[in-house]
Parts: C-alpha cells; structure tokens; sequence
C-alpha cells in the first residue's frame, strides 16, 4: 500500500501554509510512493502476484475542501497509479483505493425466540 500517512502542516489555512510544509506533503503523497514501487518493482516482477495498492482520497478525485496541498497530492498520486498501471501491467496489477463514509444505518439484530 503506497501513499498516505499523517497530517503535515497547516493544510486547512492556504495563508498558513508555506512551501516546505506543500513540498513535505508532495514528498509523502506522491514522491514516496514512487520510490516505494520502483524499489520494489524488481520482486513486482517476479512474483506471480504482484500487486500495487495506492491510498487515494476523494479529494484527489474531485478537488474538493481547502486542503490545496493534500488534494493536489493525492490527485497526483491517482494520476501516477493510472501510469504506472499502463506501466507495470498486465504483470503487476497496480490500483488505487480509497476510504468513503457509509450513511447506510446499520440493521440491529431482531431477537431469537428460544421458546419456539
């Protein structure tokens, strides 16, 4: 699984955010996950399996919220793993996943009549 991890920086302010905080979250985004599936892409290659999963967001798909540096870099990292899976593939199946809220209520159980 590339891509992802902890906040960096005052992303929710654009004013506040300075370049080394929008180069340190491109460099977790984006830079590390290529690094990470070029290192690996030799066992990639010789496993009978091989596979790359890539942590997208709904905001690199949409560019959505005022979160600039994470969302440009996610979008960057959805467009590198549609590249690297032109890339990489058919030998190395390579996808990008992201989480979604489910609004579905969850259905309570009904109770089990013992006595029948």
């Amino acid at each position: 699984m590339t891509g992802g991890g902890p906040g960096i920086g005052a992303h929710e302010d654009r004013d506040a955010l300075d370049v080394e905080d929008f180069i340190d979250i491109y460099r977790l985004n984006t830079i590390a996950p290529f690094q990470a599936v070029r290192a690996c892409a030799p066992a990639l290659r010789a496993s009978p399996m091989g596979a790359v999963v890539s942590a997208a967001s709904v905001a690199g798909v949409f560019g959505m919220g005022s979160s600039v540096a994470p969302a440009d870099s996610k979008g960057a990292l959805v467009m590198m793993t549609k590249n690297l899976a032109r890339g990489l593939g058919p030998k190395i199946r390579v996808n990008a996943a992201r989480k979604r809220r489910i609004f579905k209520p969850i259905p309570r159980a009904k109770p089990i009549d013992v006595d029948s």
